[in-house]
């Protein structure tokens, strides 16, 4: 087997069993209260699903049928609005804490700043999908090259 494939199937499966593990975290949080955190982690399993998705249509060969070059850059640039985002939270939950003398527990805000850490990973994550396969669909997509229709958006 192809180990690009392989790698993508190893990235599929992980995306198949983090998200469910995300939403039964987001519900946890819920039920203890800590909103913060569980909107972090929320936002973290619709990232997973996202790239899950991305993943699973290049494995099908379908990605440029699903998404054009613009798509993907409108990807990029909400990865990094997501990503500005969660940097800032991390700090300031970071800050709260260590101002407010708290202990690493469950309800403190070091939670909060681990669920937007986590964010953080997976949105620079998407970032890096969507500037490779945005490639990919420039690259390998001859009805793109042929067809200037959609850089006239």
């Amino acid at each position: 087997m192809n180990p690009n494939i392989t790698w993508l199937v190893f990235e599929i499966a992980c995306g198949a069993l983090t998200a469910p593990l995300g939403f039964g975290l987001f519900v946890y949080m819920i039920y203890l209260g800590q909103l913060n955190a569980a909107a972090w982690i929320f936002i973290s399993t619709l990232l997973v699903i996202g790239t899950m998705h991305l993943n699973l249509l290049l494995f099908r060969q379908k990605l440029d049928d699903w998404y054009d070059p613009y798509g993907m850059e409108n990807l990029k640039a909400f990865s990094i609005v997501i990503m500005s985002a969660s940097i800032v939270a991390t700090g300031v939950y970071i800050t709260f804490a260590v101002r407010n003398d708290e202990a690493l527990t469950i309800m403190s805000h070091f939670t909060s700043a681990l669920a937007s850490t986590t964010t953080l990973f997976f949105s620079s994550y998407l970032l890096g999908l969507s500037r490779r396969y945005k490639r990919y669909i420039e690259l390998c997509s001859p009805p793109l090259l042929t067809n200037r229709i959609w850089r006239t958006y």
